[in-house]
């Protein structure tokens, strides 16, 4: 279909990451919830802080759409930092003098070093990058990880330990290490999606893996969170790869690896938890490449077809809803 789709249809040229795929109303969450944790680390407010991030590991509270308020807590914290020469290091610092057992300050401190390490990498291609750096960078990266590892205790208390290392298993091209952190740290927080995200992001082809290890990710996901969730979590980990690496969706077009039969199972089971236009919208897209028309339509019908209401950016690279709408037309002439 990807070949008769982009042969019928102009070209758009835009990619969705996982964190600008977002209705505004989940943006208005978003604002909500991270505006106060700024606040909170610019006044040094860190008792408040350790109490609110503890609120958000038990049972993992989402937002309408689904994302975990953890991730969106931790990212006001790190967004405030990661530019800092330092990486966030010294705020780190000041929240451990206060409270030395903070699992969010032990993170913060843990990120610092790879956040150090893409400061000194700079943001160009690998090939731009001079040769002595990447010494450099390997060094702290393996810094983060021996913190990580004499403070493995607060794995108990905080998923962020597991993805982290496996964030530092990607950077030290560890596949070994990234599945085995994602087998213990999906043991023991099955439902926490990031997780499996982290770990998709670093098993994609172009960072040296497959889309056979995207999806043993996928299954491994949905397996561990099928009690709660169904086959949610297969179609929530290949969305976002597909949006990671758009080459990808070819998969999905020729009926290879990818099972589209679970991922609108899992669609489904994503909507009846979060019935937003973004959802509805990513099984849209999806059911688009599957070439299902009844999936597509189906999708179209969640959101009362009020077009008004779709999540534009939502749609996967070179995809809208009247591309697809006018490619389901063209087989019926």
């Amino acid at each position: 279909m990807l070949k008769c789709f982009f042969k019928i249809l102009p070209m758009a040229l835009f990619v969705v990451s996982m964190n600008s795929a977002r209705a505004a109303d989940e943006e208005q969450e978003r604002m909500e919830i991270q505006q106060p944790i700024i606040d909170m680390v610019f006044k040094e407010k860190w008792s408040k802080l350790d109490t609110l991030f503890s609120s958000y590991v038990n049972g993992f509270p989402s937002t309408s759409n689904g994302t975990h308020k953890l991730i969106l807590a931790y990212l006001a914290v790190t967004d405030n930092n990661v530019s800092k020469p330092d990486g966030g290091e010294s705020t780190a610092d000041d929240w451990l003098k206060a409270n030395p057992d903070s699992t969010v300050a032990m993170m913060l401190k843990a990120s610092s070093y790879s956040s150090k390490a893409f400061y000194l990498r700079g943001e160009g291609a690998a090939e731009t990058v001079d040769e002595d750096v990447w010494p450099k960078f390997k060094a702290l990266i393996e810094q983060e990880k021996s913190y990580l590892l004499k403070h493995k205790n607060i794995a108990d208390k905080d998923p962020m330990w597991y993805q982290l290392m496996i964030s530092v298993a990607r950077n030290l091209n560890d596949h070994e290490l990234l599945m085995k952190t994602l087998e213990e740290g999906s043991q023991k927080y099955p439902t926490h999606q990031n997780i499996y995200l982290d770990a998709m992001e670093g098993s994609l082809p172009k960072w040296g893996g497959s889309p056979e290890l995207v999806e043993k990710i996928a299954q491994l996901a949905a397996s561990r969170t099928s009690a709660q969730s169904g086959k949610s979590y297969y179609s929530y980990v290949w969305y976002n790869a597909l949006s990671f690496q758009p080459e990808m969706m070819e998969l999905l077009d020729a009926g290879q690896i990818i099972s589209w039969e679970t991922m609108k199972t899992g669609w489904h089971d994503r909507y009846k938890a979060y019935p937003t236009p973004q959802i509805a919208t990513e099984y849209m897209t999806t059911a688009c490449l599957a070439q299902d028309e009844k999936g597509f339509t189906e999708g179209y019908s969640w959101v009362n077809n009020q077009y008004g209401e779709l999540v534009e950016q939502v749609w996967l690279r070179n995809m809208s809803y009247n591309r697809c709408a006018d490619f389901f037309r063209s087989k019926h002439k």
